[in-house]
């Protein structure tokens, strides 16, 4: 007996399925067949991060158990291999509480950021956030200067940290920093092809460096 076929209500879907039984379907797409609160699952032989997938209606305890989205594998009876198994399931705990993680830290971010910073631009006074252009152009000149003299700029002084404010302040449009950046990448490729930089660093100078530091 095909599950799919019984429970499927979509017809383009059903149709994707049965022409191409083995291509992969993200669950947001599939949740509309599959609540795998009604399923039950084995862990796929020397296959990591995959099960085997049964359909038990009301009778299953589910694929999760609990908040932290854990899957619980059962043992499934031979003479339900045929009957009940309906495809394979993918899913990597490692992978979702990456995931998860990176979603609280957004919304961390969204309820902690600074107001203030967002509300020109979001009130389209601006088309551009202003702190991460000031840090556009610093990394810039930084860079050429890294080019030119070996190392990085720590504290800007001057014109550049006059202008780095005033990028801050709101002072220039998006269309002229922008003209202005590609005369900085124009510049840092050409400092590239003279720089008397060496290509790759020197890894046994590295590792005695990190061995000298971690003792």
């Amino acid at each position: 007996m095909c599950y799919i076929e019984t429970m499927c209500n979509d017809l383009e879907l059903a149709k994707f399925i049965a022409n191409t039984p083995c291509r992969p379907i993200e669950y947001s797409r599939l949740s509309k067949i599959y609540d795998l609160s009604k399923f039950h699952v084995a862990s796929l032989e020397h296959v990591p991060n995959t099960y085997r997938l049964y359909y038990y209606g009301v009778q299953s305890k589910g694929v999760f158990r609990g908040d932290q989205m854990l899957v619980e594998c059962e043992s499934i009876s031979l003479d339900d291999e045929r009957d009940r198994f309906v495809g394979l399931l993918v899913y990597s705990e490692q992978e979702y509480e990456k995931e998860l993680k990176a979603w609280k830290n957004y919304h961390n971010w969204v309820r902690e950021r600074n107001e203030s910073r967002w509300k020109d631009q979001e009130n389209k006074v601006v088309s551009y956030d202003q702190k991460n252009m000031l840090h556009c152009f610093r990394l810039l000149y930084s860079g050429k200067n890294i080019l030119e003299f070996g190392f990085p700029i720590v504290r800007f002084e001057g014109k550049q940290r006059e202008f780095l404010m005033d990028i801050r302040k709101n002072k220039f449009t998006y269309e002229y920093l922008m003209e202005l950046v590609k005369k900085e990448m124009k510049e840092l490729d050409e400092l590239k092809e003279t720089s008397t930089l060496p290509w790759g660093c020197n890894v046994k100078k590295v590792n005695e460096l990190y061995l000298e530091l971690i003792k």
